[in-house]
């Protein structure tokens, strides 16, 4: 149930991250297809994706392509285990075609990341999720998605430079319980709850990374 929820937060993060993008592609029309459906909130969303299919209106409104940058394969298994999978069925399911969305990796490379972010902005990108390797690239991404008029939504890892810029990540309020909870539950999560003690792991992991540099 823990890993279960763990996951969900992903699908959440991919879900809200699909409904600005495609708010932020509107043609600028009106219509009543381009609302976004009555009723919707975190826990609208699961690990089954079966709500993305409310969000079909939204995906045929807008235009343009949608670019996701994972920030590398190695800190954290979700990467490539969960959140390029996860977001790949979460497009799919609110009706986007392969051609109007790609996925990519920086491989840990701030360099790769923006050469990324560039390619997608030249290809059409209208949006950008990112996950910056750190505070310089993603500054770096949202200034020059702003200079051409993309919005970006920073994922998982916060920088806010620019304009239209959107976050999204895990429920911060949890992981500080979480790493309130610190070694004792680790440890009692590694014997009794394996998969617990691999959240609160990712958990921490995930709060150092998002902490200023002399915290």
């Amino acid at each position: 149930m823990r890993k279960l929820r763990s996951l969900t937060l992903m699908a959440c993060a991919g879900a809200l991250a699909i409904i600005a993008a495609a708010c932020g592609n509107s043609t600028g029309t009106t219509s009543a297809s381009a609302t976004v459906p009555a009723g919707l909130g975190v826990t609208s969303f699961d690990a089954s994706f079966s709500v993305m299919a409310q969000l079909k209106g939204l995906t045929a409104a807008g235009s343009g392509l949608v670019g996701v940058i994972l920030p590398d394969t190695t800190s954290s298994t979700r990467y490539v285990a969960f959140d390029q999978p996860y977001l790949k069925k979460a497009f799919e399911q609110a009706g986007y075609s392969s051609s109007q969305f790609k996925i990519d990796n920086a491989q840990g490379d701030d360099a790769k990341e923006l050469a990324l972010a560039q390619a997608d902005i030249t290809q059409g990108a209208k949006v950008l999720i990112f996950d910056p390797i750190d505070s310089t690239v993603g500054a770096q991404i949202q200034q020059q998605a702003a200079q051409k008029g993309v919005k970006t939504i920073s994922y998982d890892r916060a920088t806010f430079t620019g304009n239209n810029v959107y976050y999204v990540s895990f429920d911060n309020e949890k992981v500080g319980e979480l790493i309130g909870q610190g070694k004792d539950a680790a440890r009692l999560a590694l014997v009794e709850k394996p998969e617990l003690s691999l959240q609160i792991v990712e958990a921490i992991m995930a709060k150092r990374a998002a902490a200023p540099a002399s915290a």
